[in-house]
C-alpha cells in the first residue's frame, strides 16, 4: 500500500520482490488446499478473525461511531413514543414542548447527537483522536500541504496536524518562507475545519537530536511524525 499511495518515497526494495513473495505464498496456500480440502475451513475461520481484529483497531473510531448513531436512533424512537403519551396526558403542554423540540433539533441528524447515554463513547473518540501528528515540511508549497492534510484526513486517526518548519538561519529568505508558510496553514486550516492545522518554525538543524528534543518539548511520539 506504501508503494501505492507513496510513491515517492525512495526504497530499498523494489516491487518485483513482494510480488514474488505473495506468489509464493499463495502457491503454498493452494498446496496445502489441495492436500487437505479440511484445512480451507480452517483458514476461513482464521483470516476472518484476524482481519476482524485488525479492522476493530483501524477502524475504531468509525465503529465507535456506527453505535453512537444506533444508540441515538433507538433512544429517540423511544422519546418520540413518551413524547405522545405524555401530550395526551397533558394537552396545556403539547405547544410548548413541540416547540422547545422543533428549536433543540431544528435540522440536526439524529444520529450525530451527542447526548448523555453517548457520553463514554464520545469521550473515547476524542481520546483517540486527541494525539497530533506532526508534518515537517521544506518549503511553501500548497500542492504538497494538500497533499499532506488528506492523507493525513484519509490514513491517520487524528484531529490536530501541526506543520513543523525548521530552519538553520533567520536570514531574510527563510523569514520570508516561514510567513508564507505561516498563511498556507491559515489557509487551510479555515479549509479543513474538522482538522485542526497548526504552524511552528524552529531555529536549529533537521536532525535526529532536534527530532528527541521536539518529542519531548511538545509530548509527541516520534513514531507521529
Amino acid at each position: 500500500m506504501l508503494k501505492i499511495k507513496r510513491q515517492d518515497v525512495p526504497r530499498a526494495i523494489k516491487r518485483w520482490c513482494c510480488l514474488l513473495g505473495m506468489l509464493l505464498v499463495l502457491i503454498g496456500i493452494a498446496g496445502n488446499l489441495l492436500g487437505d480440502p479440511k484445512t480451507l475451513m480452517y483458514f476461513a475461520f482464521y483470516f476472518i478473525f484476524v482481519f476482524f481484529v485488525i479492522y476493530l483497531m483501524l477502524e475504531r473510531v468509525v465503529v465507535l461511531r456506527i453505535l453512537i448513531a444506533i444508540i441515538n436512533l433507538v433512544t429517540n424512537d423511544k422519546q418520540q413514543g413518551g413524547f405522545d403519551t405524555s401530550a395526551e396526558i397533558f394537552p396545556s403542554m403539547i405547544e410548548d414542548s413541540a416547540i422547545e423540540q422543533l428549536k433543540h433539533h431544528g435540522n440536526d441528524r439524529v444520529w450525530e447527537r451527542d447526548g448523555r447515554q453517548v457520553s463514554l463513547l464520545s469521550r473515547h473518540i476524542m481520546l483517540i483522536s486527541n494525539p497530533p501528528i506532526i508534518f515537517f515540511i521544506k518549503k511553501a508549497n500548497l500542492t504538497v500541504l494538500n497533499k499532506a492534510i488528506l492523507y493525513v484526513r484519509h490514513n491517520e486517526i487524528t484531529l490536530d496536524l501541526r506543520v513543523v518548519h525548521i530552519y538553520p538561519e533567520e536570514t531574510p529568505s527563510a523569514l520570508a518562507n516561514v510567513n508564507a508558510l505561516k498563511e498556507m496553514v491559515a489557509l487551510y486550516d479555515q479549509v479543513y475545519p474538522k482538522l485542526r492545522t497548526d504552524f511552528y518554525s524552529i531555529r536549529g538543524a533537521f536532525e535526529p537530536a532536534m527530532i528527541e528534543w521536539i518529542s519531548h518539548k511538545y509530548g509527541i511520539k516520534a513514531n507521529m511524525m
